[in-house]
């Protein structure tokens, strides 16, 4: 008896899959544990054979509002007393992660192990990280610190958990889709005073669902090698401005203020273009140009052409006004 290694992943992009690979072969190389690998994207055969076991499931929870989205806002001001308020509604992946985790759990808690290391397939495997699970023994929960990209730390995280098969088979009866979107009623055992706990993002389920087993902490927070970036800017970073559009084909209202009209029209943004560059934007037979620093154009309710064009660079926006992102502008005094 000992510790499975359990990767999760869904590496839909050769970077993710070559990283994927890499960290296979360091746990492979520098542990004596066999790994399972569970995923919710096809992987390749030479992959898959690198695993004791593998696990491929296309139930991949994505949700969507107003089931559960990531509320992402950003504002500015104008200049002429009034401020923009851009946000965007995107889809929360969060509960894909419990999916997996419910998968290989389930799979594996009935084979002879003792322990099992969860981790992200991208985890930046340091040599505290590669210590941690040969140490398995030493922990009943072991969880971490997130740094992320923007040097913010998150706790707890999900990208590397030890747990010993009782805490892992208690954790994995509770984690539940609905309790994970609407939040939880909790009873004090002493007074019966009632309250409710909301969940804001994965972490905080993960902290909820851990929080009742004695655990330990790593000492030093763990990173991941692939940007996961929910962002305002529609554009690549590479560009010396930013864009935001506000054309939602499938929902022309702001879900979070529904009646608040001064979300609704379509409209496009150009804004932080510090260097004055000409930008044009192209939308069904019309055109405009601008190089100030920040210009706002209103588009018509139904488009069939949606273009950006910078330097000889010409960019199709309008796939982007058929995703599950509902991205919306008020305009308002300041």
């Amino acid at each position: 008896m000992s510790n499975l290694i359990i990767i999760l992943g869904h590496c839909d992009t050769p970077q993710k899959l070559k990283i994927l690979k890499e960290n296979i072969n360091i746990l492979k190389s520098e542990t004596e544990f066999d790994i399972l690998l569970s995923s919710s994207y096809p992987i390749p055969i030479d992959i898959q054979s690198k695993v004791n076991y593998f696990i491929y499931s296309n139930n991949n929870p994505i949700l969507y509002w107003p089931e559960r989205g990531l509320i992402n806002e950003w504002w500015f001001t104008t200049g002429d007393g009034f401020k923009q308020t851009l946000r965007s509604i995107h889809p929360d992946h969060g509960f894909a992660v419990f999916q997996q985790i419910l998968n290989s759990s389930n799979y594996s808690l009935p084979l002879d192990y003792t322990h099992y290391s969860i981790i992200n397939y991208d985890i930046n495997l340091t040599s505290e990280v590669k210590e941690a699970i040969n140490s398995y023994k030493e922990y009943t929960v072991l969880t971490s610190f997130h740094q992320q990209k923007n040097k913010n730390i998150v706790f707890p995280s999900l990208i590397f958990n030890i747990l010993d098969k009782k805490s892992l088979k208690s954790i994995n009866s509770l984690i539940n889709r609905k309790i994970y979107t609407d939040g939880i009623r909790l009873v004090n055992p002493k007074t019966h005073e009632i309250s409710y706990k909301d969940f804001i993002d994965a972490e905080s389920y993960w902290e909820h669902l851990t929080s009742n087993f004695r655990h330990t902490n790593l000492p030093n927070p763990v990173t991941d090698l692939v940007a996961n970036k929910v962002k305002i800017n529609i554009l690549p970073d590479c560009y010396p401005f930013e864009a935001f559009n506000s054309v939602n084909n499938h929902q022309d209202f702001d879900p979070i203020e529904p009646e608040n009209s001064k979300w609704n029209p379509p409209r496009f943004i150009i804004y932080n273009n510090r260097n004055n560059e000409e930008v044009t934007v192209y939308f069904n037979d019309e055109s405009f140009t601008t190089t100030q620093y920040y210009d706002i154009i209103n588009l018509p309710t139904k488009l069939h052409n949606l273009t950006l064009k910078h330097k000889e660079e010409i960019i199709d926006l309008l796939p982007l006004t058929h995703q599950r992102v509902t991205r919306s502008i008020k305009r308002e005094k300041f």
